[in-house]
């Protein structure tokens, strides 16, 4: 999780926003992990039938304080039209029903996902 406001880096502020994407299994100690203030890196079991976020809005007693840019490690397969990682992007129905018409500029998501 990036761009996170430094007084927020902490593994509280990273349970809850893990806890909107899906079930924490364990937010990096900050010292052990070397990210310092650019980070928080977050373990989460996700629902993979459901696009992956791009960024969360972060809120302080109710008002906006920032957005929050999500990059995942370790993904097996990623489509950049939808966002799931059951597919590649070639199988993809999206893909498929723009019948080759489409540009790699038009995709929803990028590789710095």
């Amino acid at each position: 999780m990036h761009n996170i406001p430094e007084r927020s880096l902490k593994i509280e502020v990273g349970e809850m926003i893990g806890n909107t994407i899906g079930s924490v299994i364990q937010v990096a100690d900050l010292e052990d992990d070397g990210a310092g203030s650019e980070f928080l890196r977050v373990r989460i079991n996700i629902d993979i039938s459901k696009p992956l976020l791009r960024c969360f809005k972060l809120c302080t007693e109710g008002k906006q304080v920032g957005w929050v840019g999500i990059k995942y490690e370790r993904l097996p397969n990623f489509c950049y039209w939808c966002g799931r990682v059951t597919h590649r992007e070639r199988d993809c129905e999206v893909w498929l029903w723009g019948k080759g018409s489409l540009r790699k500029d038009e995709q929803q998501y990028e590789e710095w996902l």
